[in-house]
């Protein structure tokens, strides 16, 4: 019977010590998530003189930009925002199916900037 109790007591303890190291681990996460989001306000940053307008400019749609390759007969054609993807798309298709080794202004030359509507 002392056994069985004592038994009972030590994985009670157990478990109690188990779930309290667990809440609060719970709580640090919590604490660090709300220290994250909250807003730090600098003392030392210079103060906005127009604090009631809105500050925020819509921002311009990045410009689409297309290459293709110029051998005859080859398709390639590419469309990104990025002009630096596309010249490492191209510079590999030279490599691989034409061996020949661009220069970076001529692949510069070769990606075409298309306006937004």
């Amino acid at each position: 019977m002392l056994r069985k109790t004592a038994v009972y007591l030590l994985t009670l303890f157990v478990f109690i010590t188990l779930m309290n190291a667990g809440f609060s681990q719970e709580a640090k996460k919590d604490v660090k998530k709300e220290s994250k989001t909250s807003a730090t306000v600098n003392p030392k940053a210079p103060v906005n003189k127009d604090q009631g307008k809105d500050l925020k400019k819509p921002k311009a749609p990045p410009s689409m930009k297309s290459i293709a390759c110029l051998q005859p007969g080859c398709g390639l054609w590419a469309k990104s925002h990025s002009a630096k993807e596309l010249r490492i798309l191209m510079k590999r298709h030279a490599k691989k199916y034409h061996k020949t080794d661009l220069t970076f202004q001529q692949l510069k030359a070769m990606v075409k900037k298309h306006e937004q509507k």
